[in-house]
């Protein structure tokens, strides 16, 4: 394949990544790396298009691809800072580029083979320092991050040749644009190093969408969770609320939690109207925490200073009652400054094992029943009963006063 030929398949390679690169910064518009790396191979393109023309039309103005290909490199840096997310500079880009120009000034009338290994030494050094910057920031896992910065340190090494052939052909040099033997191995290294280079960047770039995606996935399902888990938390005890037990329960039943209370802090609303509403919450919490929920026992905030509990296991009415009668010890260890004791009344039902499609409310109602009966008979007691399967007026359990 003929010189020019490879500087034609150059151009074109880099003119389809930099369309890669539009793809991706058209669903990454938040990166400043892909408007970067698109200038840098649009630069690069031109430059190399102009290698093929400037010998035959105007070989005096030999500077244009050079400059033009130091400040493609230039570009490329910014894009590989920008892409690592590290700091950059314009004063990195245009420097190079400016001092390659200023290598053909004629005032410094540098000979053929000594600018050729400048700009060369130039373009080795930008291709080491970003294949570098690659390799510092390479991502754990990820083969493309090496591969990316093993194009650039191959493409340095090739440029690293041209410095040392510069040096040790330096006499005969007659053109800054030399059409020697090894520009189509030099040339082929670069097809390689543009596509892989723009491979590797795209396939990081593809493989940190996928993990954004998944964050964001994992981020939302978390957030869901706790929106659910909050949706179904009373805001001030922490206990869980009427929703979350409700939708629950045919569940709960079957599980074994075969017994319900219902109860409810006595006269509490002068406990709000004596002592004020801060007060009145510290003590609702109080409660929450005399309730103790765990494994066999649900405790659920209904509203206001009424609570249900949802027991399993065996002398669940017993159970019941030591929570009732921890509350008034527990609200004045936890709530000081109350004038006199904070009690509390609950009916229980206690279902029997194996019954199923009792419903939450049904239960409920005839639960709350038997608090009204604890409350009209005084106050501060439990009232319970137990359900039969049988059609015949349920058992009395009896009823307990503090």
């Amino acid at each position: 394949m003929d010189v020019n030929t490879l500087f034609w398949v150059n151009a074109i390679v880099m003119l389809v990544m930099a369309f890669g690169f539009l793809a991706a910064w058209a669903r990454r518009r938040g990166e400043a790396c892909w408007p970067a790396w698109i200038a840098a191979n649009l630069v690069l393109a031109s430059a190399l298009v102009l290698y093929i023309f400037v010998p035959r039309i105007a070989p005096d103005w030999a500077v244009l691809p050079n400059a033009l290909l130091v400040l493609g490199f230039g570009l490329r840096w910014r894009a590989a800072r920008l892409f690592s997310a590290s700091p950059t500079t314009w004063i990195a880009v245009w420097a190079p580029a400016s001092f390659a120009a200023l290598l053909f000034a004629p005032p410094l009338s540098l000979g053929a083979g000594t600018v050729f290994a400048a700009i060369n030494l130039i373009l080795a050094t930008q291709a080491g320092v970003i294949a570098g910057q690659f390799w510092r920031a390479r991502e754990p896992g990820s083969l493309s991050s090496y591969g990316l910065a093993a194009a650039y340190a191959i493409m340095a090494a090739s440029f690293v040749s041209r410095v040392i052939e510069g040096l040790a052909f330096l006499d005969s040099f007659t053109t800054y644009l030399p059409l020697d033997g090894t520009l189509p191995s030099h040339l082929v290294v670069a097809v390689i190093h543009t596509s892989a280079s723009g491979v590797f960047a795209l396939s990081i770039a593809y493989e940190r969408t996928t993990v954004q995606m998944r964050d964001e996935r994992d981020s939302a399902q978390k957030r869901a969770q706790n929106y659910s888990r909050l949706a179904q938390r009373d805001d001030l005890t922490g206990l869980m609320n009427r929703r979350a037990i409700e939708s629950r329960f045919s569940e709960l039943v079957a599980d074994g939690f075969c017994a319900m209370a219902v109860l409810d802090l006595d006269h509490f609303k002068r406990v709000n109207d004596r002592h004020g509403h801060a007060l009145g919450d510290a003590a609702l919490c109080a409660t929450a925490r005399a309730l103790a929920p765990d494994d066999d026992c649900l405790a659920v905030r209904m509203g206001g200073e009424e609570f249900v509990l949802l027991l399993r296991g065996a002398h669940a009415r017993e159970r019941a009652e030591s929570r009732r009668q921890a509350i008034p010890r527990r609200i004045a260890a936890d709530v000081p400054g109350l004038h006199g004791i904070v009690t509390a009344s609950m009916g229980l039902m206690e279902l029997p094992r194996g019954l199923t499609g009792i419903a939450f409310s049904d239960l409920y109602s005839a639960t709350d029943r038997l608090l009204y009966e604890a409350k009209n008979g005084g106050r501060n007691r439990l009232v319970s009963e137990k359900l039969s399967l049988f059609h015949e007026p349920p058992r009395r359990a009896g009823t307990v006063a503090a």
